[in-house]
């Protein structure tokens, strides 16, 4: 009677097991993961629709596509396409399949107004930078806003509240939030994002795909290109053979030549071959949830050369989801190596698009001889201090990498790293040398001293100095940089691969509004990706209070705020950012100007009004605090629409409001806490 019921326990055992198993089955076909696989990566590509396609379309047909899927944005993925509305607001939003309205927001930036359609199968359809809602939702959101003052909102109705059949106006397309006229939609499950092609959305491509250059980058102090040190482009227009020698890793300049909107989408897979293994990007899917920042470290946004080519390697232990390699996951992926001796070998490269469009090119690597470090004779003496070095670093996995600027020095440059001192080669326009760096990892830095002796045009030698505070750091390892007035951590996470950092400090000057309260810090690598945010802490000059203050970051535009958050008592300011560079403190001492308002009358033609009233802001310290800013309407907050690429405040209500004068005022505020206030009458005319 017992082996009885063992059997009968071991046979429901054996029967759920197999239930799970089909069930896993199930779910890794449904949901398409993207994700890196020895086993199946070199598999032919699978360009087969993962869903059945909308019985709808949002536009009636052709879609013009301007933006495509995983494009590369500043810490994220493009989630979808953007679609063309021949350069004109207030185009009808069709719903592509029947379902309900999940979620409605309005913001001044980001998506703008936005909507997510559910649809009845569970794909969900995000249509966003809209002008406007269909009627149901639009007095739905105009009743919140206008019960509590404010424009922006996130509203999430009961499910099937908002109902909509195939073919039904969602909304009318617009610009808000970002970008001009166009419209931008997401086909999503959960939290991940699909390539709308495989995913629904009907889109013909008989053009083929372009493949336009080849970067290929040095990865220690004994490998070269074409007698470099520093990476080499390559166009692939015509037939190309490279001298190399060492360890590199590919950059490919990949473009999808159906679009007629700008030049950045990127086919669906981009790959190369080399030595029997395969590397390639394939954009199938990304999570909203893990996979946003990883665009960072899939485009070259600055690493190399910004110009956002698609990197085709990765470190041991780590993938993106949208790279597929040969190689195990405890090694490398796209490793290629090239050794003295070796025969001329060809490295395949192919983009391929959904259409079932192809092209493929070889570029020959012709070995040539290994060369030897070329050790500096002698070491610096005392050296005169470098307050802002024309210096930029990048981080190897076999070193780290630093050009010189040659407007410091004409001839014989020798570059010192710590104890390491090595003769530059003059490439293009600068001096570079890859320096090898200790492969021990420290949880915190120690001082690292850069170093430079040239001769300059007149044949005088010149010795710099910069003493620096760095070291190596892990993915795995938290790791911290400091001195006496500035600081940096690096939680475990915040890196993708091992990488040398350093910092140091630079020169600040003030701006029309924005004054420094001490040094700035510079952190290195400057454009190295980061997984996650950095904590930097930066010091006040002695006697400086932190009214109006806050820490600052310079990017291409000048000098961007990121946090006011202030330690009086330590007289500090701190903020997280996921971008290294120049880093200050400053006090803002100029609150925002407001030049100019008017009425932006509505034609009256369209199915909605557009009649608003704005006012055009001048601000160039902080940046316009957006919840503090907008109009008082007869004494009563109006939801006012901040509009960045516009600089303007923005009240657009339902309807024009009825003939009378009117008692406006305006509140501009910035994010240090300055304010203006006007106080104004305006009168609507019979």
């Amino acid at each position: 009677m017992r082996s009885r019921h063992l059997g009968a326990r071991r046979m429901l055992f054996f029967t759920r097991a197999c239930l799970h198993v089909t069930l896993a089955c199930l779910l890794a076909a449904l949901v398409w993961c993207g994700t890196a696989n020895a086993a199946t990566s070199a598999d032919p590509a699978d360009t087969a629709p993962l869903w059945t396609v909308f019985p709808g379309s949002p536009f009636p047909p052709p879609l013009a596509v301007n933006g495509g899927f995983c494009e590369y944005r500043q810490g994220h993925f493009h989630g979808g396409f953007d679609l063309g509305t021949d350069r004109r607001t207030g185009r009808a939003v069709l719903a592509p399949a029947p379902g309900s309205i999940m979620r409605v927001r309005t913001s001044g930036v980001g998506y703008g107004r936005s909507v997510y359609l559910l649809a009845e199968d569970g794909r969900l359809l995000v249509f966003a930078h809209l002008d406007a809602f269909a009627p149901r939702l639009a007095e739905y959101v105009r009743a919140r806003q206008d019960s509590s003052g404010v424009y922006e909102q996130d509203l999430w109705p009961e499910a099937g509240r908002f109902r909509f059949a195939a073919g039904d106006t969602l909304a009318w397309s617009g610009e808000s939030g970002a970008g001009g006229p166009h419209l931008h939609i997401e086909i999503r499950r959960q939290d991940m994002a699909y390539h709308p092609q495989r995913a629904g959305l009907s889109v013909p491509d008989s053009s083929p795909p372009t493949l336009v250059d080849l970067t290929l980058e040095p990865l220690d102090e004994t490998s070269r290109v074409a007698g470099r040190c520093g990476p080499r482009t390559f166009q692939l227009d015509r037939p190309e053979t490279v001298q190399v020698v060492g360890r590199l890793r590919a950059i490919v300049g990949a473009r999808d030549g159906v679009w007629a909107g700008v030049d950045r989408m990127v086919p669906w897979e981009v790959g190369m071959e080399w030595d029997g293994r395969r590397t390639m990007a394939r954009f199938d899917s990304v999570s909203w949830a893990t996979d946003m920042e990883q665009s960072d470290f899939v485009y070259d946004a600055g690493r190399v050369l910004d110009a956002k080519g698609i990197l085709l390697w990765a470190p041991a232990g780590f993938r993106p989801r949208v790279l597929l390699s040969d190689a195990p996951a405890r090694e490398p992926a796209g490793v290629i190596v090239v050794n003295p001796g070796d025969k001329p070998r060809e490295l395949k490269l192919w983009a391929r698009d959904l259409g079932g469009n192809l092209v493929e090119r070889v570029v020959v690597l012709l070995p040539t001889t290994k060369p030897k470090p070329q050790h500096a004779n002698s070491r610096m003496n005392d050296a005169g201090a470098w307050s802002d070095p024309p210096l930029r670093f990048a981080s190897l996995p076999g070193g780290v990498r630093v050009t010189l600027s040659d407007s410091v020095a004409r001839r014989a440059v020798h570059l010192q790293w710590g104890r390491q001192s090595r003769v530059a080669a003059r490439e293009d326009s600068a001096w570079v040398s890859v320096l090898p760096t200790p492969t021990r990892v420290r949880p915190r830095s120690a001082l690292i001293v850069v170093g430079c002796r040239a001769q300059d045009a007149d044949g005088r030698v010149r010795e710099l100095r910069l003493e620096a505070v760095g070291g190596r750091a892990r993915p795995t390892t938290a790791f911290e940089l400091r001195d006496s007035v500035a600081s940096a951590q690096f939680p475990v996470g915040s890196l993708f691969e091992e990488a040398t950092l350093l910092a140091f400090p630079t020169s600040v000057r003030p701006t029309d509004e924005l004054v420094p309260l001490g040094s700035g810090w510079r952190i290195e690598p400057a454009r190295l990706p980061l997984r996650r945010a950095a904590r930097v802490e930066l010091a006040l000059a002695p006697g400086e209070s932190t009214r109006h203050a806050g820490l600052f970051r310079r990017d291409a535009d000048g000098w961007q705020w990121l946090d006011a958050a202030a330690d009086s008592g330590a007289k500090t300011t701190r903020s997280s950012s996921r971008q290294l560079g120049a880093f200050a403190v400053f006090r803002d001492t100029l609150a925002p100007r407001v030049p100019r308002w008017a009425v932006a009358p509505d034609a009256g033609r369209g199915p909605y009004s557009r009649w608003a009233f704005e006012a055009d802001l001048v601000e160039r310290g902080s940046g316009v605090y957006a919840r503090a800013s907008g109009f008082e309407v007869d004494g009563k907050r109006v939801p006012t629409e901040w509009d960045p690429e516009a600089s303007r405040l923005r009240w657009r209500p339902a309807s024009p409001p009825r003939p009378g004068t009117y008692r406006v005022v305006m509140i501009a505020a910035d994010r240090a806490g300055n304010e203006t206030r006007i106080e104004a009458s305006y009168t609507i005319p019979n």
